[in-house]
């Protein structure tokens, strides 16, 4: 009888959580790095990438790039300082959003 009452419990208070799966997030995209962006004070990774950090260095048949600044640039030119529309997907770890929808001018982006 006591698991029951506190599985309701939790279920009870769960229902009140705020529902981060239907948030939007909507403005002008600054860029962190190849997958985090800021829009307003809302640090928001996109899910399913999993770009280096800008200052990152890669290698490839031994020889090193700079894999990070070359994503960082890359989302940059996709979509830095544009309004964007994410959908909240949840958060992470490190308290950013998650998206996996990220539109700029109606299209999707990733």
């Amino acid at each position: 009888m006591a698991a029951i009452t506190w599985i309701f419990s939790i279920l009870f208070i769960f229902s009140f959580a705020p529902n981060l799966a239907s948030k939007t997030i909507t403005g002008n995209a600054k860029v962190v790095d190849g997958d985090t962006i800021d829009i307003g004070l809302n640090k928001i990774r996109i899910h399913g990438i999993d770009a280096p950090e800008t200052n990152q260095t890669c290698e490839k048949k031994n020889v090193a790039w700079l894999g990070g600044k070359e994503s960082t640039q890359a989302l940059i030119n996709l979509i830095n300082n544009k309004k964007v529309i994410c959908k909240v997907k949840g958060t992470e770890q490190y308290k950013r959003y998650r998206t996996a929808d990220l539109m700029k001018d109606r299209k999707s982006v990733v």
